[in-house]
């Protein structure tokens, strides 16, 4: 008898197998890859040089480079601007103490910039020049943008003439 039921057992396991066939692929496994991509952040190294001695005549070339540019998006570019000088009204004076005369009035000489344009330009208003772009960046690399004194204007002899720009980067659209 108890030869029987082991038969019996083993028939109804096998017609209960055959009965329910996706029993069997409960233990199987499927897989889903998730993947997710967060982009780096753009890096870059923009250099300007800390002095330049300005032509008396004619443009002087200023020289903009970047390097160990990484990660850039396809649509975007460094941009190096003119955010503020030191003139009034926009404009970017050299300004000197007159040899001639140390206590009498200040001498100035307003300068023109050329920026990626190609256009000349002197900061008459106070948006002319600044926020213009001097230079632009997609890959490592360097450019010139010109610096000169106002064709009308002659410096003085023996005066020693100063300033600044301060730049602006940030990444802009192409």
């Amino acid at each position: 008898m108890t030869r029987g039921k082991k038969i019996m057992t083993a028939v109804l396991t096998g017609a209960m197998c055959t009965a329910f066939p996706m029993a069997a692929l409960a233990d199987s496994t499927s897989v889903t890859n998730l993947t997710l991509f967060e982009s780096a952040e753009p890096a870059y190294t923009v250099t300007v040089p800390e002095t330049v001695e300005v032509a008396a005549k004619g443009s002087t070339d200023v020289k903009v480079t970047a390097e160990e540019i990484k990660n850039m998006p396809e649509d975007k570019k460094i941009s190096v601007t003119l955010a503020k000088g030191n003139g009034v009204f926009g404009r970017l004076y050299l300004t000197a103490e007159d040899p001639e005369n140390p206590e009498g009035k200040q001498l100035t000489l307003t300068l023109y910039v050329t920026g990626t344009d190609g256009e000349p330009k002197m900061g008459a208003l106070e948006n002319q020049i600044k926020g213009m772009e001097l230079a632009a960046f997609t890959e490592n690399g360097s450019q010139d943008y010109q610096l000169s004194v106002a064709p009308s204007l002659t410096p003085v002899k023996g005066a020693q003439y100063s300033g600044y720009i301060v730049y602006g980067v940030e990444l802009k659209d192409r």
